[in-house]
């Protein structure tokens, strides 16, 4: 891979991140999420939550190679496919898209929550486990003297979330939406955690099946 084409491609797709709160009611969250079978083939999966039951009612996974190796503020172009391929397999819509990993909150302002955002131009929010970049004051992430994103402790003896908008939501917003979805007993936003949980399901049964 070529990192300067590919950080010329973020920079284009920067300029078409939309940061606006256009939001109608939520009633249907996804949630993207992988798990790796071995450090070259990544399992993506999604799930589509209705708000009102706390049901999944869509899933779907894909399973790929990986492109290029992990190299740090590249991630979308390692794990961006599987997660986009899979979204196509969707059978139910929904209103946001929550992501694992960063939106904003990247030097070139493009984490995988804004590149997954930007080509299926649905709202998208990242949640980050850990700081990838900018100064933290107070509980907010500054970069480059701007707020890019926000921290939230889901639990008093949890480590803490980055939460940061990828497309068409505001980094408030995006932070309401993960605080209102932290429930007990999950350490992260509900959808996300059951579609974390299907994502190492899927890893143990595809490990049994081919052993």
């Amino acid at each position: 891979m070529d990192l300067e084409k590919l950080k010329e491609d973020q920079l284009k797709l920067a300029a078409k991140v939309v940061i606006s709160d256009n939001l109608g009611p939520i009633r249907r969250i996804a949630a993207a999420d992988q798990a790796y079978l071995d450090p070259d083939t990544i399992i993506g999966v999604i799930v589509v939550v209705d708000c009102k039951t706390k049901q999944i009612i869509d899933q779907k996974y894909s399973v790929q190679k990986c492109p290029m190796k992990y190299i740090p503020f590249y991630l979308s172009y390692r794990e961006g496919g599987v997660m986009i391929d899979t979204y196509t397999m969707l059978k139910e819509d929904f209103d946001l898209l929550i992501v694992e990993g960063n939106g904003i909150l990247h030097p070139r302002r493009m984490g995988i929550a804004s590149h997954i955002g930007i080509h299926i131009n649905k709202p998208t929010i990242g949640v980050a486990k850990s700081l990838l970049c900018g100064e933290v004051n107070g509980n907010s992430v500054i970069l480059d003297k701007e707020v890019v994103g926000k921290i939230f402790k889901p639990h008093e003896h949890t480590k803490p979330l980055f939460v940061s908008p990828g497309h068409l939501m505001t980094l408030q917003k995006s932070y309401e939406v993960v605080k209102d979805l932290i429930q007990n007993p999950y350490k992260l936003p509900y959808p996300l955690a059951f579609a974390n949980k299907y994502a190492k399901k899927l890893k143990k049964r595809i490990k049994t099946e081919s052993n």
